[in-house]
């Protein structure tokens, strides 16, 4: 294969990570630059100053989330941002691969200026239904990226018939390529406690509101029980939340812990009884993936892109997103701990066939095709 220049534009990346496409964007181009590829990783920072960093292989150029370089409504700027690259001699991209809606001017602007092709992965799809001026104007962003693109990835084959329903008259190529996780070197000891954990975004979609009913269900059956909850989200639904946890009765069962980077919250995972990933909706389910390698006992649905790799063999499964459903599926695991470390054990099987090197590697394969094929205008 040619080796190629490849300019990586993303919202989130190592040490601004939010959820799943943080992980995934860090890890893709790790995972490419070794494959003989020159990667550039444009992304943003909150301190002042313009810096370049080396790492793995990956030159990452962090631009601060100013007035310079980022509009008030957090897209990247795309004329500053490539006169700093221009005037640092930067050099020239064969192609870009875009993340994050936040750069869709950017990509635009690198497209024409170098005429080169643009692959856009997207992680998520956002929601037609969601009235909120925030979703429709993602939305708006989205379909500019998705018409701009050359050629798209996604992470499972769900989201793919997602992509094709919301957008039927879509021609170009699109590609599932799966995420990949880091299988650990030392899982650490699995507990046989009553603590359960959540990760994830702090979003109705994610069904923690169903998993704290069911908190309060198992309360009444079982002496101790612990949820930790790891993730951030808007301060109206945490109030909600927080809130509805009152209600409940349940406020010393429940830990908010917050938002933790990627690694604390792999080497959380054997400290608990099982993990819950109670999803009405994912595109992949990096974490459910995480947790698998992790030799933890995973309690999640098989919505959307769940179901690649969450089955009955290898999981305990949520039916249904209710406070019953969950709490049964969670009772399973603690009431039959031989069943469930026969599951941990496949799914560890299960979570080794998902490598970031072999997605990096399809990557690669779809990049030479597009580089290859006819542009769109």
């Amino acid at each position: 294969m040619k080796r190629m220049n490849i300019w990586v534009l993303t919202n989130e990346y190592e040490g601004n990570i939010i959820g799943g496409l943080g992980i995934a964007a860090t890890q893709i181009a790790r995972s490419i630059s070794p494959l003989g590829n020159q990667v550039t990783v444009i992304c943003h920072k909150k301190s002042s100053g313009v810096t370049v960093e080396y790492e793995n292989q990956v030159r990452v150029i962090r631009f601060p989330f100013s007035s310079a370089y980022f509009t008030k409504k957090q897209l990247f700027r795309a004329g500053p941002i490539a006169r700093w690259l221009q005037n640092n001699k930067i050099g020239t991209p064969d192609l870009i691969h875009v993340h994050s809606l936040q750069c869709v001017q950017l990509a635009k602007h690198l497209k024409r200026k170098f005429q080169v092709p643009v692959v856009y992965t997207c992680h998520s799809l956002i929601s037609r239904k969601s009235l909120r001026l925030k979703s429709r104007i993602s939305r708006i962003r989205q379909r500019k990226l998705i018409r701009l693109s050359d050629g798209i990835t996604v992470p499972s084959a769900w989201q793919k018939m997602q992509l094709q329903r919301f957008y039927p008259d879509l021609k170009k190529p699109v590609q599932v390529i799966h995420h990949g996780t880091i299988l650990p070197k030392d899982p650490g000891t699995r507990k046989y406690n009553r603590r359960l954990l959540f990760v994830g975004r702090l979003h109705p979609v994610k069904g923690l509101k169903e998993l704290l009913g069911a908190i309060a269900l198992l309360k009444n059956k079982y002496k101790v029980v612990k949820l930790d909850i790891v993730g951030n989200g808007s301060k109206k639904y945490k109030s909600k939340l927080a809130a509805y946890v009152n209600r409940l009765g349940i406020h010393r069962n429940v830990n908010w812990l917050g938002k933790l980077k990627p690694e604390e919250v792999r080497k959380l995972y054997p400290s608990y009884s099982a993990v819950v990933v109670p999803s009405k909706s994912e595109s992949f389910g990096l974490v459910a993936l995480e947790v698998m390698a992790s030799g933890t006992p995973l309690v999640a649905t098989r919505r959307g892109g769940l179901a690649s790799f969450v089955n009955p063999n290898n999981a305990e499964i949520i039916r249904r997103v209710e406070p019953a459903g969950i709490a049964r599926s969670i009772g399973k695991v603690w009431n039959n701990p031989g069943a469930a470390a026969e599951k941990v054990n496949r799914a560890k099987h299960t979570a080794s066939r998902f490598d970031w090197q072999s997605s990096a590697e399809k990557y690669v394969k779809f990049f030479e095709k597009i580089r290859s094929a006819p542009r769109s205008k």
